[in-house]
């Protein structure tokens, strides 16, 4: 009879371990899912705003007129890429002859339209136009070409080096009063205009082209009261170019002083250009939107405790039925 009541106990305890060992299958798998909750919240609640930019509008600035000159320096120490010595008459002739052959190829099978460019400047108002001959230069020669008032066309110097040999080089720029009608797209969305430019370089009248030039860059200059009064960021100072539609180019900080901050650009050829900042935007507090955060620690710790917690009742339910 004994043996009977105790068969009925273990039987009993053993339905209840096996209905208790249910239970903590399935607390286990909601830790597991509580676990991946508080992870996925940790990861996607670090900080997040949502501010609301007001769009800045966009302003010409035009200057006064007046003249501006020119100086070119060349480089001589460069190396040339030509491995045959010539004879002074025979350079010449090598000379005229690869002009003569960019004049036929390009005129005819470039998709730059000299004819377009000619029609730019005529339709666009001109504030102020400097031109410069430069003279022939060698391929691979390192010619930099030097603004002695660049206060009125922004541009310090233009640096460059041919990828062939040039003859009756001219460096022309002109600061335009806005950008030519030809071009209809805006250079910027929530940017301010600084300057429109058109530069270019012309071999025997010819306009010269990216692949005739193996590197080229510019050093321009921006008013600081230009950017004070319009709150521009100076970090955003940028010269883009237009080629196939606007294209900023790489623009750094060189340096600045009193009146002027000092920027480089490079750029693959020369175009229409313009000089763009954007302006800075204060956060207001009626414009931010924060989430509620809780540091990682936090959730460090609880993670922790449920961990702990879910230890002991694993370790009472181990005890809770014995086969005696």
């Amino acid at each position: 009879m004994e043996s009977g009541v105790k068969m009925l106990m273990r039987e009993s305890k053993k339905i209840e371990y096996l209905a208790k060992k249910g239970l903590f299958r399935k607390l286990i798998c909601y830790y597991i899912l509580v676990v991946i909750l508080l992870t996925s919240i940790t990861l996607t609640s670090n900080a997040q705003m949502e501010l609301s930019i007001p769009v800045p509008k966009i302003k010409d600035d035009t200057s006064s007129n007046s003249d501006s000159s020119t100086t070119v320096t060349k480089d001589d120490t460069s190396s040339t890429s030509d491995s045959t010595t010539v004879t002074k008459d025979a350079e010449d002739k090598y000379i005229d002859t690869a002009v003569d052959w960019l004049n036929d190829n390009y005129d005819n099978a470039s998709s730059y339209d000299n004819s377009n460019d000619k029609k730019n400047i005529e339709t666009t108002k001109i504030e102020i136009k400097v031109e410069k001959e430069i003279g022939n230069i060698s391929v691979g020669e390192k010619v930099i070409v030097k603004s002695e008032e660049s206060e009125q066309i922004s541009i310090d110097s233009l640096e460059f080096v041919p990828s062939t040999n040039l003859k009756k080089v001219k460096f022309t720029i002109a600061k335009l009063e806005d950008k030519p009608e030809e071009i209809t797209e805006e250079p910027t969305v929530n940017g301010t205009i600084y300057v429109y430019l058109d530069i270019k370089l012309t071999s025997n009248d010819t306009y010269l082209h990216e692949e005739e030039f193996e590197s080229m860059k510019f050093e321009f200059k921006v008013e600081k009261t230009w950017i004070d009064e319009n709150n521009i960021d100076k970090e955003t100072v940028t010269l883009v170019r237009y080629h196939d539609g606007w294209q900023p180019l790489k623009t750094i900080i060189l340096s600045e002083d009193d009146n002027y901050m000092y920027y480089e650009s490079e750029t693959p050829g020369l175009s229409t250009y313009t000089v763009v900042g954007t302006q800075i935007v204060e956060a207001s507090p009626a414009l931010i939107k924060e989430k509620t955060v809780i540091p990682i620690t936090g959730w460090i710790a609880i993670i922790s405790i449920s961990s702990m917690i879910l230890i002991g009742v694993v370790y009472k339910l181990r005890f809770v039925y014995k086969s005696e």
